[in-house]
């Protein structure tokens, strides 16, 4: 039997935490009706996986920053209504 690597729950759960933040946001009336909650959860965490990796490696918290200044520049240009 293969296991799963723990790390893969830990990846799965937060790309899951926000597709449902996402469509909550949705629910309220704060993010546009239009949106595929999946795509951008997905758009989101691959993002942040990415910054998490780059500033590990580099030893340089700046690709986190710039990274999560992209995704707010993001969600206001194209998610919030």
């Amino acid at each position: 039997m293969k296991l799963i690597p723990t790390f893969w729950f830990d990846e799965f759960s937060t790309f899951i935490s926000i597709r449902k933040i996402i469509e909550k946001g949705m629910e309220n009336g704060e993010f546009k009706n239009t949106l595929d909650p999946q795509s951008y959860a997905v758009r989101i965490d691959t993002m942040i996986q990415g910054a998490t990796f780059m500033t590990y490696i580099m030893d340089n918290e700046q690709y986190m920053k710039d990274t999560m200044d992209q995704i707010q520049e993001m969600i206001h240009r194209e998610l919030i209504i």
